[in-house]
């Protein structure tokens, strides 16, 4: 190969002394108020190159300074990265730093705590500004008389980009997650003793004006310097310097090149008119001559000159004779194959910017050798129309900090998108080498990130290592999404199918997790693409960042999110001539936002539900994985959506099929994926264990959790421990739902989650309740815990009223929950027989607070489960006073004429059964089949009456009739039949084969546990339940009475 050179970077900069020694006048002196200097100019004026020369001088002078700040990387996009910057890079000058920091990271960390909620997280942002500027005035103010200065490059690309659905949705002015335009709009104007310096093009690279630099003027005193070429001396010796550099080049070739290149009068002149003085140009015009490749435009200029011509150049001509060169020089570019020129070329498709790494798997991949890649990469960054960047590290190998990585000219950028047929055809084969070597790089960093989770789920958060551990498995997860991040515009330039669906798979990902900040530079990074290859942004990805809104309103709990529903009117109109997976989107998101905010909107969800249904059912398997990998991600989300609006209604086999469904669709390797496999898992616990399958339940919700605890946010690891409480309970656990449920209120009290806690409130106080319950030998122990049971659900009662939710099923559960708790409690006093007013008393308010609930119930027509369990719960209040009278009759018949007859066991059929089965009605049966058992218990001990409703008088109708202990040996058994429809084995036939022996033990005749048996023998006839496992266990239960019997006996004697 041919050796190669093209011009190289000068140390020394030209014609920038008198600018320079300006803007040194102006960092001089001390400044009460903030100071702005605002340097602006096209590509290619040298504007990065006049912040190297004035930051060497503010190196010099030991002054406060940020180094220079490059808005490129997107990372660089956020708030936090700005003021995290800010911090370390100071601290490196002054120890004093962090000590006065101190404030602004305990606001961080309370910002952590507020991610939960939305609107508490902005509110929670724009404390931790404020608080980082009251610290960082504290130590501007310490420079005394000479002023911080920040200096801050590629402004232009710090603009918020805006898409159709954000001028739609948005329903307040930009907070701090606009990123870097929204930090120097507004923060800057509140530094104190500081200069800060903002360079950048006066348009977007997208041709847009950047209008963040008005704004600023109108707010902070304001010096805008225009950034034009250097004047014709200047560039003179620029052109020389640019001579002597390429002269120094040990390759004999290159010499003979260099010294064809005759610098006289007239081509200095030429290239000056051409080039208006910009670097940039100078070095194309320079390169071309050296090369013999000039063009003719410029050879006849060239030639007007050398006649004593002095033509006047235009912007439109001098533009013309730009172009003219760039082809030429590109021509050369393309017909070559030497390394450094084919390194070039594939430059043009790494838009992140190229390490050695990354050349070496682009040469393997193309089968070019590379000697070094190291020395590639330094003979590239020699180059003048290379730049060299620093980024946040992304090259992962276990180090956190920056490196420096190359990039081109954005001008070349352009050029070798549109002119260089060499580029663009490599830019497939170079993306896809790019997109291997980010998978690879991201699998490292996931690894790391996974085994650090790993040691600190196994010493536990007290550990030593903890803290340590905890901080690296956050800064392995920031490097991932960084590499992701990244990977996403390849994705983009690779192929913009795959681009569109990583991106809504990351997004959707994030918004679940809740991070807002890389939700935001996802979108960023998105539209950037958008605007680069499509000129803009496609229909159908608006529609589907206006879903984003809703979602993001949705798990941010966005108080005002309802109202985006009225703003989808123009999508709406739309959707008929271009339906696809984008509306699919769009309808889910109202879907979960109703299931969310208003769940009594059954119809309206289900009809959302069903349109996106409709739109994924055309989808077929395509060649794309990752839009493949979308769809059924999509397809998972719409079943979970579904499933969980089954499960509000209690329609359970619904909801199963559902989550399975979902589990089905939402396995695959994607990262995004296994994040939002937690959900589901934990969806699918749930209904198994409202179903009575609570060892499936178990199974479901710690799988869940595991995945949650690798994959998921705290907030999200506290959903699964609270539904493990609701698990725990059902399988008369209450100690463990009480760990379960007191670690998962910690957590959604860290992250103020009205949300979270009015979800576990009530689990922690029903476990506190159950546990009371089972202490009846351990008084003070049953006090406090009845005691804490009730504070729990008063502070639940308290903050659905505080926080404004009007979730009706919240509500209902929380009354239910007072009026059984002071039901509990009454009965634990009546059975120690103390205290008869105070257990009056309790009795008393049970009844009014469970009347509450079940006209709160009635009247949201909430499930006929729920409401059945409630009527159950106002009868036992009766029995558990030994209060028999038809108040019990009127509640128990009330609650079975609720279950529907395919549940019920009927005399003379037997069980009608279904195919799909609801199992809480067997048990809420069960429950009533025990207070029927009870009640006829109850008569015949205690006797039957009459209540007057007026005078509350109770008449004795009868007391010992044997009818009474019949109609228990009936229920008893119909009691077992319906529990063990539900389950075979659960905690409530444990409760009741427990209460079964209590009332058979209780000083019983034979004859009267022989009648009891002859009642369960008739029953079984009657209910076709001969040879049923509900019979042998009564029978069981008669034995044993009967044997009880029999050594009560042998002990009198």
């Amino acid at each position: 190969m041919p050796p190669v050179e093209l011009p190289i970077r000068t140390k020394q900069i030209y014609g920038r002394a008198i600018l320079l020694d300006q803007l040194d006048k102006a960092l001089a002196s001390r400044s009460d108020h903030p100071a702005l200097l605002l340097l602006t100019g096209d590509g290619g004026t040298g504007k990065t190159r006049i912040l190297e020369a004035l930051l060497e001088r503010l190196e010099a002078q030991q002054r406060l300074y940020l180094p220079i700040y490059d808005f490129y990387h997107i990372d660089r996009f956020k708030a936090s990265a700005i003021e995290e910057t800010i911090i370390r890079l100071f601290s490196a000058q002054r120890p004093a730093t962090e000590a006065i920091f101190a404030p602004y990271r305990e606001a961080q960390r309370q910002l952590d705590s507020a991610r939960q909620s939305g609107q508490a997280f902005e509110q929670a942002q724009a404390h931790v500004r404020q608080v980082f500027v009251a610290c960082y005035n504290v130590l501007a103010e310490g420079e005394g008389e000479r002023p911080a200065v920040l200096l801050f490059d590629s402004v232009e690309q710090a603009v918020n980009l805006y898409d159709g659905a954000e001028q739609r949705m948005a329903q307040r002015a930009p907070t701090a997650n606009g990123g870097g335009e929204h930090w120097l709009q507004e923060m800057l104007p509140q530094l104190q003793n500081t200069v800060a310096i903002l360079s950048g093009r006066p348009q977007t690279l997208y041709g847009e004006p950047v209008e963040l630099y008005e704004r600023m003027r109108g707010q902070m005193p304001t010096q805008h310097i225009p950034i034009d070429g250097m004047d014709r001396g200047a560039a003179d010796d620029f052109a020389r310097a640019l001579r002597e550099k390429l002269l120094d080049v040990h390759q004999p070739d290159i010499h003979e090149f260099t010294e064809a290149v005759d610098l006289d009068d007239e081509t200095l002149q030429l290239w000056h008119s051409i080039s208006g003085g910009l670097p940039f140009w100078i070095a194309m015009l320079f390169t071309c001559t050296m090369f013999g490749v000039t063009p003719t435009e410029v050879d006849q200029i060239h030639e007007q000159i050398r006649a004593g011509e002095s033509p006047t150049l235009d912007r439109q001509a001098q533009q013309r004779l730009r172009d003219a060169t760039m082809r030429s020089f590109l021509s050369q570019i393309d017909a070559n194959d030497h390394i450094l020129i084919l390194a070039l070329q594939w430059m043009a498709t790494i838009r992140k910017g190229a390490s050695d790494a990354m050349l070496q798997t682009i040469a393997e991949a193309e089968g070019v050798p590379i000697d070094n890649p190291t020395t590639l990469a330094e003979r590239l960054g020699q180059l003048l129309i290379v730049k060299r960047r620093s980024v946040p590290r992304y090259t992962f190998d276990g180090v956190a900090g920056e490196e420096t990585l190359l990039f081109l000219h954005d001008e070349l950028y352009h050029w070798l998108d549109s002119d260089v047929s060499g580029a663009v055809q490599l830019r497939p084969a170079v993306s896809r080498a790019l997109i291997e070597w980010y998978d690879r790089t991201i699998d490292a960093a996931e690894t790391a990130r996974i085994a650090a989770v790993e040691r600190l789920l196994t010493v536990g958060p007290e550990h030593p290592e903890a803290e340590a551990l905890n901080h690296a498995q956050q800064d392995h997860a920031r490097r991932r999404d960084m590499l992701v991040l990244d990977r996403l515009g390849y994705y983009y330039q690779f192929d913009r199918e795959r681009g569109v669906a990583e991106y809504n798979m990351q997004s959707y990902a994030a918004i679940v997790r809740r991070e807002m900040g890389y939700g935001v530079m996802l979108r960023q990074e998105a539209l950037r693409s958008h605007y680069r290859l499509d000129r803009g942004v496609p229909f159908a990805v608006e529609v589907e960042c206006a879903a984003r809104w809703l979602l993001r309103a949705t798990y941010y709990e966005d108080p005002e999110g309802l109202g985006l529903r009225d703003r989808l009117g123009f999508y709406w109109e739309h959707e008929a001539g271009a339906s696809g997976a984008h509306y699919a989107l769009l309808h889910l998101a109202v879907a979960e936002l109703l299931l969310n905010r208003r769940p009594e909107e059954r119809e309206a969800i289900q009809r959302e539900l069903a349109a996106a249904r409709a739109i994924m059912g055309r989808f077929e398997t395509t060649s794309n994985p990752t839009s493949n990998q979308w769809r059924r991600m999509l397809q998972s989300r719409i079943h979970n959506a579904a499933g969980y609006s089954y499960r509000m209604t209690y329609d359970l086999f619904d909801a199963t099929e559902e989550y399975r469904q979902a589990l089905a669709y939402g396995t695959g390797s994607h990262l995004a994926l296994a994040q939002l496999r937690g959900e589901t898992l934990n969806n699918i616990a749930y209904v198994y264990s409202e179903q009575g399958n609570v060892a499936e339940a178990r199974r479901f919700a710690l799988e869940g959790l595991d995945s949650r605890q690798r994959y998921a946010s705290a907030y999200n690891v506290a959903l699964s421990l609270n539904t493990l409480a609701r698990i725990s309970i059902r399988a008369g656990q209450f100690i463990m739902a009480r760990e379960y449920a007191e670690q998962a209120l910690e957590i959604f009290r860290h992250y103020h989650s009205s949300r979270g806690m009015s979800l576990c409130l009530p689990v922690l106080a029903e476990a506190n309740r159950k546990l009371a319950e089972q202490l009846s030998y351990m008084i003070s122990r049953q006090e406090q815990a009845f005691e804490t049971a009730m504070t729990l659900f008063k502070e639940a009662h308290e903050l659905l009223d505080k926080a404004g939710i009007t979730s009706a099923e919240r509500r209902r559960e929380v009354i239910q929950g007072i009026g059984c708790t002071y039901r509990s409690h009454g009965q634990a006093l009546h059975i120690r027989g103390v205290e008869p007013d105070r257990a009056a008393s309790y009795f008393a308010a049970a009844h009014d607070w469970l009347e509450r609930a079940v006209n709160l119930a009635i009247e949201k027509r909430q499930p006929a489960l729920i409401v059945m369990d409630i009527h159950e719960d106002l009868a036992t209040i009766h029995v558990n006073q030994d209060e028999y009278d038809e108040r019990v009759e009127i509640h128990l018949q009330r609650a079975e004429a609720l279950a529907p007859a395919e549940y019920r066991f009927e005399r003379m059929i037997g069980l009608r059964g279904t195919r799909r089965p609801v199992y809480g009605f067997w048990r809420e049966l069960a429950q009533c089949e025990i207070q029927r058992m009870m009640l006829g218990f109850g008569c015949y001990d205690y006797g039957i009456y009459t209540r007057n409703r007026a005078s509350a008088e109770r008449t004795l109708i009868r007391r010992g009739d044997p009818s009474d202990l019949q109609e228990a040996g009936r229920h008893l058994l119909l009691m077992l039949a319906y529990i063990l429809q539900y389950a075979h084995s659960s905690s409530l036939l444990e409760r009741a084969n427990a209460l079964t022996l209590r009332e058979l033990r209780r000083k019983r005749t034979e004859k009267e546990i022989k009648l009891i048996a002859t009642a369960i023998y008739q029953a079984s006839r009657d209910y076709r339940l001969e040879d049923s496992e509900a019979r042998r266990l009564a029978e069981r239960l008669i034995d044993q009475a009967f044997n009880d019997l029999e050594a009560d006996s042998i002990g009198e004697i």
